[in-house]
């Protein structure tokens, strides 16, 4: 297989349904350069694996699969997660840039990999770049709409240069299937990264360094909502504590860069906490210490809650 110069990650489990759509999007891409599809499936149920070696045994000279074990399955809050067969999929890229199409979005753009890869090619300043995307509801009761204009996205509607302080919000900025980043191989991974649910934005974090982002505003990909995506496990108390502690690490990891944008994101997930069940004790000190009159508050109103009967 020729040397890629780029590689494609797309990991999968039980997307029977998708699957198909999503590597073929892959495979149709125009580019006057090699790339590779590093697939990863994580071992099926519903005859996803199936069909993975089917298209692995078409396209041996595009894709290179392969095929993980339920027992590797990192597990969070009692949830499995794909965090492990995307770590280990990440470690095996070769191409000098990757990009990332989860096996229940696809791509609607042939020029896609070529318009962003010749932009990084010419802009050795930046480190990502993404584009717009549609999400679209598999149950169909919801209209399409832009990832631009969900109600929580800090996407603004004429800037196309964002940083890492951008990265470092409540939600993320960037659809999953949008991005290509450049490729420090290997890519060195904190060994807390298997931590966090959110481990696309803990990465696209980490890849983004001191490089600028660009930003194209058009519509290349399609991001899939469903009932059996990830997004849908982390919601309420869940979601602030895992992206507190998500922020609270990284916070600790850069040593005092971007100190400002990291406590402001935590504060605005502690805000939201019901109470303060599931935080440790490191964690308790840490947050009382960036804002005591904040935690303060917090904490008697988490008492004062648990007091009411019936609760």
């Amino acid at each position: 297989m020729e040397a890629p110069l780029v590689s494609i990650i797309i990991i999968t489990y039980n997307h029977k349904e998708y699957i198909s759509q999503s590597v073929d999007s892959l495979l149709i891409q125009q580019t006057n350069f090699p790339f590779e599809i590093i697939l990863g499936e994580d071992e099926s149920n519903d005859g996803t694996r199936e069909i993975c070696i089917e298209y692995a045994h078409k396209y041996p000279d595009k894709i290179r699969l392969f095929l993980r074990s339920r027992k590797d399955c990192i597990y969070i809050n009692g949830n499995p997660t794909g965090i492990y067969n995307f770590k280990e999929c990440l470690m095996t890229a070769r191409g000098k840039y990757i990009a990332i199409c989860e096996g229940d979005d696809y791509w609607i753009e042939p020029l896609k990999l070529q318009k962003q890869v010749d932009f990084l090619e010419m802009n050795p300043d930046y480190n990502i770049c993404f584009h717009n995307a549609i999400v679209k509801y598999a149950n169909k009761k919801k209209p399409d709409v832009l990832f631009s204009n969900l109600e929580w996205n800090k996407l603004e509607k004429n800037k196309r240069i964002y940083t890492i302080d951008d990265l470092i919000s409540e939600e993320s900025l960037i659809p999953t299937a949008s991005i290509l980043f450049r490729n420090r191989a290997p890519i060195a991974l904190p060994e807390w990264f298997d931590r966090f649910m959110n481990s696309d934005m803990v990465l696209f974090i980490l890849v983004c360094g001191k490089g600028k982002i660009w930003y194209f505003d058009e519509c290349w990909s399609i991001y899939r909502k469903h009932k059996g995506g990830v997004s849908n496990l982390i919601v309420g108390n869940f979601k602030h504590i895992m992206r507190l502690r998500m922020f609270y690490q990284m916070m600790k990891y850069f040593r005092g860069d971007h100190r400002e944008s990291f406590t402001k994101v935590i504060r605005q997930h502690f805000n939201s906490l019901i109470d303060l069940t599931g935080l440790s004790l490191q964690e308790h000190y840490g947050i009382f210490t960036l804002f005591p009159v904040h935690y303060l508050k917090k904490w008697l109103s988490s008492y004062l809650i648990s007091q009411v009967p019936g609760k």
